[in-house]
């Protein structure tokens, strides 16, 4: 059985030899499967589960989102154990045609106003920047890094994730207000790792 489904005291069906897949991982009552052809952005890593059943961490800073709605958010998929090396950190509901980056700190912060942007800084201390590099939303608004937990972006370098280590997420992108160009943030992730 899968590890998420254990966690989750689900059941796991075989879509097809080797293959699992989870028939209703939420319990909403209608198939991952149906969901995920419906609104493809709940699967942001394609792996036909939906990505909240895959979630890590917790959401401890909201979004205003400006003008957006929905709300910019942010997922963080795969695995809280370093030696699985399985993190990957999702940005839904951005604006299309923009570009923008993930950040990391172990630092938590709550800074509002940002110059330049409209919305909350969730992140403080030593931030690295470009976490899976700079991502483009050219045509889903739905950017997806896969983290390398070995090398973390730093401002003094990149630094490997330790167990009992918290990291703190967020994704920063281009957007418009009023017609002019600025910026904002999603709403931020921490993950413990074990």
């Amino acid at each position: 059985m899968d590890h998420r489904a254990a966690t989750l005291g689900l059941m796991v069906c075989c879509a097809a030899p080797g293959l699992a897949h989870f028939d209703d991982c939420d319990g909403d009552g209608a198939t991952d499967r149906d969901q995920i052809a419906r609104t493809p952005w709940m699967d942001g890593n394609g792996d036909a589960v939906l990505d909240r059943c895959e979630a890590v961490g917790g959401t401890y800073c909201t979004s205003s989102g400006g003008e957006a709605s929905p709300l910019p958010s942010m997922l963080v998929i795969g695995s809280d154990a370093v030696e699985d090396g399985d993190l990957t950190l999702i940005a839904r509901f951005l604006p299309l045609n923009s570009v923008g980056d993930f950040v990391a700190s172990r630092t938590p912060g709550n800074t509002l106003p940002v110059p330049g942007s409209i919305d909350r800084l969730c992140v403080s201390g030593s931030i690295g920047r470009a976490v899976g590099g700079v991502l483009d939303f050219s045509t889903l608004g739905t950017p997806v890094a896969q983290v390398d937990l070995t090398a973390i972006p730093q401002p003094t370098g990149p630094v490997a994730v330790q167990a009992g280590e918290t990291l703190h997420f967020q994704a920063w992108h281009r957007t418009t207000l009023a017609g002019q160009p600025t910026s904002d943030l999603t709403d931020a992730v921490r993950v413990t790792f074990e």
